[in-house]
This record gives C-alpha cells, sequence and structure tokens, in this order.
C-alpha cells in the first residue's frame, strides 16, 4: 500500500472512530469505541478486493474468522525442509 493510500487508509479509520458505535458488518453487532476493530475491505483481498473499493469496520474477532486460511497453517508438515 502507497504512503497515499495508506494516509487515506488512516484518515477512514479515524473517521468511522468518532462515528462510533456502528455495526460490524460481519455479524451485525455494534462497535463499541472501547472494543478492538479494524477495517476490513468490502471486497475481501483474497477475493481480489482492494482499498479502493472500501472498507467498513469490523470487529477485529470477525474480521481473522474471515480471512483465509495460509497454505502454512493448514496443519500439515512443509513440503521440504528450508
Amino acid at each position: 500500500m502507497g504512503e497515499r493510500q495508506s494516509m487515506a487508509w488512516r484518515k477512514l479509520r479515524t473517521s468511522y472512530g468518532n462515528a462510533l458505535p456502528l455495526p460490524c458488518r460481519r455479524c451485525g453487532q455494534l462497535i463499541m469505541p472501547w472494543d478492538r476493530w479494524e477495517l476490513g475491505h468490502v471486497v475481501d483481498v483474497a477475493d481480489g478486493g482492494t482499498a479502493a473499493q472500501g472498507a467498513w469496520p469490523e470487529h477485529s474477532a470477525c474480521n481473522q474468522r474471515a480471512s483465509r486460511p495460509r497454505p502454512h497453517s493448514t496443519g500439515l508438515p512443509p513440503s521440504r525442509r528450508w
């Protein structure tokens, strides 16, 4: 993410933070100002989404549950020694 994009992302996060409580995009429950939350992409990055497509507040736990497992987290042994 370029510096210009990251500045825009921080501004968006601040804007949503000032507007809390807001509903979580994933579970629908309110995100309170003291809750841990993140900006979740409207279209998940794993599905080809980008910051330009927008973001909405999500509980940190909801955001983490929605992320796709990485190949090394399958529980299988590595294919070879590095």
